[in-house]
């Protein structure tokens, strides 16, 4: 069968290449014929090289530093991810809102996710997303983990969403928000299974360089301080573990800004390679990313995952609950304090077996499903 994902794999985001690879490589040992559709709905415009200083704001060290940065590790970083899907994906002609319609015709079925491909808040998710198509697509249509990221219900346009939502032949979803949210709209309650990163091992994806320290306690955070302040939580974390030092990865280079001053190394230009060794070398991983807690488990490091926006927090309590590491998701150093998370240890025995056996429903799952077609 010739099948078509539809995903966030087009932005440098390490979780959303790693899960559309994740998939693509289950379904490829299946025995389907797999393109990733390269689909990129908004199509952003280069920044030449006088531009996003942000003078306007008024000169400062900040500013100059930032688009320093940028310049200095974006290409690197672009390459990296660039090379990786290049080797590892392989890709239907590129389209944009105006022509998807059409190059998706070319495949047997469709499969979207997963990712928060379903968040009515990005600006990026438009009816593709949902296989609303004009013309119509006849084929098989198949979500695998997608993900709302909330349980907002569209209010202005709830019978486009419906409809589009009622038309798929089977599908799944990756935790209970997002389940509830299909319910409401579709009437029927979808299977949920794992995130596509927990489906297949990375190893040969890691990246071989030279890490900054041998020892190290890793920040990868992609948005508000914890509550209490990363301070106060490294202190506590370096209690535990010792007072190794601290290695933080750039969310990407394009956004440099988000660092922290009490880091001692700071990685702007990691690709998904780089990240996966990072996360494999890690004494300690404190995180706010839901793939960030993911990688941790998949290599058995201790960690602490925080949220303090709502976007977060369905999918980190999710994780937490399903796999049973609840100790070390909180919401706020408060909360990791008083519950003693940091101090206390995963038992990965129980956690690795509960992760085998939803893996295992979740690819007998998706045989059976594309089994129907």
């Amino acid at each position: 069968m010739k099948i078509g994902i539809l995903t966030f794999h087009f932005c440098y985001n390490y979780g959303a290449l790693l899960q559309c690879i994740g998939l693509y490589r289950v379904l490829k040992s299946i025995g389907h014929d797999v393109d990733v559709i390269d689909f990129h709905p908004v199509q952003e415009s280069k920044t030449s090289l006088w531009q996003g200083w942000r003078l306007r704001e008024g000169i400062s060290k900040e500013n100059f530093m930032r688009r320093w940065a940028e310049l200095r590790y974006g290409k690197t970083m672009e390459r990296r991810f660039t090379s990786l899907m290049s080797g590892q994906l392989t890709f239907s002609r590129q389209c944009n809102n105006s022509n998807v319609s059409y190059v998706v015709q070319d495949y047997d079925a469709l499969i979207v996710g997963s990712d928060q491909v379903w968040n009515q808040k990005y600006y990026y998710a438009p009816p593709a997303y949902l296989l609303d198509f004009t013309p119509p697509y006849d084929g098989l249509k198949i979500s695998y983990a997608a993900c709302s990221g909330n349980g907002v219900i569209p209010r202005d346009d709830w019978d486009e969403v419906s409809a589009a939502l009622k038309a798929f032949g089977h599908v799944s979803v990756r935790n209970d928000v997002t389940s509830h949210w299909f319910k409401q709209l579709a009437g029927r309650v979808p299977s949920t299974v794992c995130d596509p990163t927990l489906l297949v091992d990375f190893s040969d994806l890691e990246a071989k360089f030279k890490l900054p320290v041998e020892k190290y306690i890793l920040i990868y955070v992609l948005g508000d301080e914890i509550e209490g302040g990363h301070a106060k939580a490294v202190s506590a974390i370096k209690k535990k573990m010792g007072d190794y030092p601290v290695v933080w990865i750039c969310p990407t280079a394009h956004r440099p800004e988000c660092q922290w001053a009490g880091a001692d190394h700071i990685i702007y230009d990691a690709g998904p390679g780089e990240w996966l060794t990072l996360f494999k070398n890690a004494a300690f991983v404190y995180t706010d990313s839901f793939h960030g807690a993911v990688f941790s488990m998949k290599y058995q490091r201790p960690f602490l995952a925080y949220y303090c926006e709502e976007m977060r927090s369905h999918r980190l309590r999710d994780l937490a609950k399903r796999y049973g590491v609840e100790s070390a998701v909180v919401s706020g150093l408060s909360d990791a304090m008083e519950r003693m998370c940091i101090n206390d240890d995963l038992d990965y025995e129980q956690v690795l077996e509960k992760i085998e056996n939803h893996r295992s429903f979740s690819i007998h799952w998706l045989r059976q499903s594309l089994a129907g077609a």
